[in-house]
């Protein structure tokens, strides 16, 4: 049987006991990870749909030729995803991050000196790059190098920077595009990743807890591991569960990449003004930074797989409310039902592979499990702006990703009942 294999685990030597501190530096490292998580969401989704009306505007491209270019970039940290998470494996994930919000901040700061598309696929190309590391990758694997007990809390933590990119980089890029211009902006969106990111990731995730003397934090309270122990990315591969969940991110993600492209047009196609699709986007991105907090704590208590399917399962519904409903009430609605439904993809995620596949292979597990996804999420734009450009609505294509979402769903109770039916003896 392939899960017979999880049970193979290489025991690693006990750590020193920890030094007494009134603040675990784990914290930090939630911090640093946070901040990764702020500017990654905030370049590669809320910021693409605030300047891609300035983009349009300008040059006058199709705006399934913008689709296309947000499309390849959100493939490349997928595509990346197993090695950056081997990288991350053997190297650490500080290196990895600071390197990849290098690239980052000056793909952006190279997109001030567009002039033709040709030019800005090579300047959001760079930046792409560079987001690659900058992904959930390295950023979870960090912390779950640091963190045995509350990961679920620590995790969701630090996933708020991803709603936190939503209510503040929207409406301050739309008032630097606004006061300045678009090429101005794009700037100062670079630099801030510099002047942010590579110092506070340099400093806070600096070692190991063994390295600099300290226990992960919640590892002297903390129950014993799981017999499914630390499994390799090659052991993962040969379980049953593992496709499930794989399926089911596929399935469950994949039109989210529409929405931070597509929403706020969307909203405005249906006769809103431009402030009120901006504030729902803003709504949206509280809802979930507020769920957060809900999931994170649900995630300590409670089994995570179910937790995420219920997510998915929100998801849906939220598409249906913008594929269906009317400016004003409706698009409230949709704000705060698919904004509730975002708090737990980071936090739960991890706690799931984590869960069942311990920390060892984490980071390539993680990249292997977001490959399916990224595939399906990078298309999502293309099919909406497609759908759009073919029947002058977005109804068709939002529909249809609620379907996958709830689908999603499925697959995620599938894989909780799967990851239950051990042999008599084994824990989870």
């Amino acid at each position: 049987m392939p899960e017979d294999r999880l049970q193979t685990v290489s025991a690693s030597p006990p750590l020193a006991p920890a030094k007494t501190a009134r603040f675990h530096p784990g914290w930090f490292v939630v911090l640093a990870a946070g901040l990764v998580f702020f500017f990654q969401s905030g370049m590669a989704g809320y910021l693409l749909g605030v300047f891609q009306p300035a983009w349009l505007a300008e040059f006058g491209w199709p705006q399934t030729w913008l689709s296309s270019a947000f499309a390849l970039g959100s493939l490349l940290p997928g595509l990346t995803g197993v090695l950056v998470g081997r990288w991350t494996d053997r190297y650490g994930p500080r290196l990895i991050i600071v390197c990849g919000a290098l690239l980052a901040g000056l793909g952006y700061i190279l997109l001030a000196g567009v002039q033709s598309f040709a030019v800005f696929c090579v300047a959001y190309g760079i930046g792409a790059i560079g987001r690659c590391g900058m992904s959930q990758v390295p950023a979870s694997a960090a912390i779950a190098r640091w963190f045995v007990g509350r990961r679920a809390l620590a995790m969701g933590l630090a996933s708020t920077g991803i709603s936190l990119a939503g209510i503040i980089l929207v409406p301050l890029a739309t008032w630097l595009i606004l006061s300045f211009g678009w090429r101005t902006a794009v700037v100062v969106v670079g630099i801030a990743v510099w002047a942010v990111v590579l110092p506070v990731v340099w400093f806070a995730m600096a070692g190991t807890p063994s390295e600099r003397g300290v226990q992960p934090y919640g590892s002297a309270a903390a129950s014993p591991p799981p017999a499914s122990g630390d499994a390799t990315l090659g052991i993962a591969l040969r379980d049953t569960t593992f496709w499930l969940l794989a399926i089911g991110q596929m399935l469950g993600h994949a039109g989210s990449l529409s929405i931070g492209i597509h929403a706020q047009n969307a909203i405005i196609d249906k006769g809103a003004g431009a402030a009120e699709a901006a504030t729902a986007i803003s709504l949206m991105a509280l809802c979930a930074l507020l769920s957060r907090f809900l999931y994170s704590w649900l995630g300590d208590l409670l089994p995570a797989a179910p937790l995420l399917a219920w997510c998915f399962f929100l998801q849906g519904v939220g598409y249906a409310l913008l594929a269906l409903t009317a400016p004003g009430p409706g698009v409230w609605a949709f704000a705060i039902v698919y904004g509730l439904s975002l708090g737990g993809s980071v936090a739960l995620q991890a706690v799931v592979i984590i869960e069942r596949y311990g920390v060892r292979g984490y980071g390539a597990i993680l990249g292997a499990l977001g490959l399916p996804m990224t595939f399906a999420s990078a298309i999502s734009p293309v099919v909406a702006a497609a759908g759009y450009d073919a029947t002058g609505s977005y109804t068709g294509p939002f529909l249809g990703f609620g379907v996958l979402a709830v689908c999603g769903a499925i697959c995620y109770l599938a894989a909780y009942l799967s990851g239950h039916r051990r042999p008599p003896g084994r824990s989870r």
